[in-house]
Parts: C-alpha cells; structure tokens; sequence
C-alpha cells in the first residue's frame, strides 16, 4: 500500500474490522450452494449475497460478485487515491468526490449484474449487501454499503450493535396506511419494525402489519424490474 493510499490499513487507520458471515448449505433438490460471499480486506471489498433456492441463485449469487470485483477494485482504489490527494480541492469536497465515485460504482456493478442476469434464459435471483471500507489520510475510514433484499449490514460500536440496512419486505408497503381509525403506519415505524429485537418492543399497531407483512423479501437482483438498492455510509 502507498503511503498516501485509500486502501484500508488495519494499523494505520485504527481496529475497524469487517467480517462476513453466510450460513450457506445446499437446499434440497439442488447439487451446490446458491451463496457466494467476498471477503477482501486489501481492497476493503466486502459482500454477501444470497441466491434464491426457487431460481439459479447459484449462477446470480456469483454473477454479482463477478461485477462487485470489477467495478469497487483496484481501479475503483486508484481513483479514489486521486481524488483524496487533489491539491486543487478542499477536504470536504474531496470526500464528495469519493461519496460519488463509489456511489457510482456500486449502481453500476448492480445494474449490470441485474441486466445480464435478465438477459439469460433462466431465472436467476439473488439477494446481495455489499460494503467497501476506505481509509482516509486523517487515520478514520468511511464505510459504503449497499443491500438489495434481506442480506444485511451490521455495525458495532463498544457493545451496541447496529443494523444499517433495512429488509426489502412487504412492511414498507404499508406505509401511508391507515392501520386503525386514526393511525397511519409511518416510515418511523417500519425502521422500528425491522430493527426490533423483540415483539415487546413494537406497539399494537406495529405488530399487526409484521403480522399481516409476513416474511416475504419483494427484490431481489435479477427479478422482472431493475430495483434501486439502498445506499449509505457510516
């Protein structure tokens, strides 16, 4: 790594560590795991996706961790580095340089891998949460992250643990919805819903529509419409 590299560096930029975690097994009916996972620190490339047992989620599993590598490598890496040390730009705008940049790169890799998943002659679907870790020259790092369907993304900090992303279900449908005289379902509690626990931490309201939502996922790469992922970093 460069001295001035945008590579994550676990003894220069502090005790961030990433790890990814897939409890895979083939499905009965099928010959091999429909899971693929990466886990690169030297590129701070990070992924989970979990292929659909009902499709080849094999072959889409594997397809966007194909674009994932291309699209948030090295080339991505070096970019970012260039960006980070522009002596024309100020801190911050250089951070919003690298905001976008990733950005970009993440839609792409989606996008791509959705469309030629689209263009076979087989269904093939998969959910997918995928991160790149960055070093910054101040020693912090910045986490990017991505999730389409219910592969997640944790953070923990000291003893608390955090879910950043949030499931694709049927809850988010409910939104605007009326649940009884008087008390519309908001985006509030559809966060409260998946973050939760517990049912002891969800009012009477909220766990009607969990109830009423079931555990369906409703995206999935590779299905009938292009969905957005949702973006974010910490």
């Amino acid at each position: 790594m460069s001295e001035r590299g945008s590579k994550f560096d676990r003894e220069r930029h502090g005790r961030e560590l990433v790890n990814v975690g897939v409890a895979a097994e083939a499905k009965e009916g099928k010959e091999r795991c429909q899971d693929s996972k990466i886990n690169d620190p030297e590129r701070g490339l990070f992924m989970v996706a979990d292929g659909t047992s009902t499709s080849d989620g094999a072959r889409a599993s594997q397809t966007v961790g194909e674009y994932a590598q291309r699209y948030l490598g090295d080339d991505l890496d070096n970019g970012i580095e260039n960006n980070l040390h522009s002596a024309d730009l100020t801190f911050d705008e250089r951070l919003q340089h690298v905001d976008a940049l990733v950005k970009v790169n993440m839609i792409r890799a989606i996008n791509e891998s959705h469309d030629l998943l689209r263009a076979g002659d087989k269904d093939a679907t998969t959910t997918m949460s995928l991160t790149k870790l960055v070093g910054l020259p101040t020693g912090k790092s910045r986490m990017y992250f991505a999730n389409i369907g219910d592969s997640r993304v944790y953070v923990l900090r000291g003893r608390k643990i955090e879910k950043l992303t949030m499931d694709d279900n049927a809850i988010t449908e409910y939104i605007g919805t009326e649940i009884a005289p008087g008390k519309p379902f908001t985006k509030e509690d559809a966060r409260t819903v998946d973050q939760a626990k517990s049912k002891d931490e969800l009012t009477e309201i909220q766990s009607m529509v969990k109830r009423f939502a079931g555990p369906n996922i409703t995206k999935a790469l590779g299905s009938k419409r292009r969905e957005n992922a949702d973006l974010g970093f910490v």
